[in-house]
């Protein structure tokens, strides 16, 4: 029996009507995101330090040793340096001052041949906020931080390592940035994706939990090069092809109709391949309509597919970000983005996607970009 074909041009404008409809709400609460003068500065710096140092962790994880000339690229900046640099020993040194109890684990590995991809969890509470760079030291507050490397393998060893995660998460903590949401759909996109292509799912605290299973770290080690593998690397290929083509009957084809995606930086939770339309007509296209991707590496297994992408525009329309309408710039956008899928019959089911929200308000001029 054929499935009964969905309008999709209806469900878009229902939910952007919702959207419109939420987004003027939280306009009239929320507080301006930030100020010109908020700078990314130490807290940043610190962290890559930190992440630069934690070296002697990978071959424990990956069960590869540490290639002579290893290199760690901050994905958020591109720059690259190599993954142990004494030189960053004192930056490293104040994160640990700021956040004494800061503890971080592997919550998911996916590997092949030629690649592996660490998926972590952080947590810890700020002492110090000044030492990150906060005007006034701000203690007690609780850091949660999700981020993942890309590694590439070669001839049995790390050669390089690449680590996507969100510096705005880190400035929210330490307080140099308001507790608002800037996911580049904002939260006013929440209740839509309640609506999904079956109707309505109510408990977003289990999908969440479906979508991102902390406390049960997953192991996923398979080769790339299988039927199914290739298949999903076309699968996730083809997902990038349906929103750079901004065609979403595509979606239905390639997610399936209860899957789960969430938006890492900002924890929020997209369901059903309706909620994939949305999120491609919303308001990220309406604030950057010329937005694009190009996808640079596909790692897959026969249940996982990693997909490295830039995504890029400019900003020719009206932005809505933390509750506030930002007016077009002109500026062009790019920003690096990580996308984790999971598969279940050849359907995408979970989706995580990581982005660097900070590096977007610096190119929007919202925030300086200060190491």
């Amino acid at each position: 029996m054929n499935a009964p074909s969905v309008d999709w041009d209806a469900v878009g404008k229902r939910l952007d009507t919702a959207a419109d409809a939420i987004a003027t709400l939280r306009r009239g609460l929320a507080t301006d995101p930030a100020s010109d003068r908020v700078s990314l500065g130490r807290a940043h710096s610190a962290f890559v330090a930190y992440s630069k140092h934690s070296a002697d962790r990978y071959p424990g994880q990956t069960l590869r040793p540490l290639a002579p000339q290893a290199v760690f690229v901050d994905m958020p900046t591109q720059a690259a340096s190599p993954l142990r640099d004494t030189r960053d020993i004192e930056s490293q040194s104040t994160w640990i001052a700021a956040i004494p109890d800061f503890k971080d684990s592997v919550i998911n590995l996916i590997a092949n041949e030629d690649w592996a991809i660490l998926e972590w969890h952080g947590t810890g509470n700020v002492r110090d906020s000044a030492r990150l760079g906060a005007p006034e030291a701000r203690a007690g507050a609780k850091l949660e931080l999700d981020y993942a490397d890309v590694i590439a393998l070669k001839d049995g060893a790390i050669t390089r390592v690449e680590r996507y995660y969100d510096v705005a998460t880190i400035l929210r903590a330490v307080g140099l940035l308001p507790a608002v949401p800037m996911g580049h759909d904002e939260r006013s996109a929440t209740p839509l994706p309640v609506l999904h292509a079956s109707g309505f799912a109510r408990d977003l605290t289990s999908l969440r939990t479906r979508a991102f299973p902390r406390a049960r770290p997953e192991l996923s080690v398979g080769s790339g090069r299988t039927p199914t593998a290739q298949t999903n690397r076309a699968n996730c290929s083809a997902i990038h092809e349906a929103f750079v083509t901004h065609d979403p009957r595509k979606f239905n084809q390639l997610i399936a109709e209860d899957a789960v995606w969430i938006d890492v930086p900002t924890g929020e939770v997209l369901n059903g391949a309706a909620a994939a339309a949305h999120h491609d007509h919303g308001n990220w296209m309406r604030a950057f309509p010329d937005s694009s991707a190009e996808v640079t590496n596909l790692i897959a297994n026969d249940r996982w597919c990693g997909v490295q992408h830039r995504g890029f525009g400019h900003h020719l329309g009206e932005l809505q970000l933390g509750g506030k309408t930002y007016p077009p710039t002109g500026r062009a956008v790019e920003l690096r983005v990580l996308d984790i899928v999971r598969y279940e019959d050849g359907k995408a089911v979970v989706i995580r996607n990581y982005y660097d929200m900070a590096g977007m308000l610096v190119q929007l001029g919202v925030v300086k970009a200060v190491r």
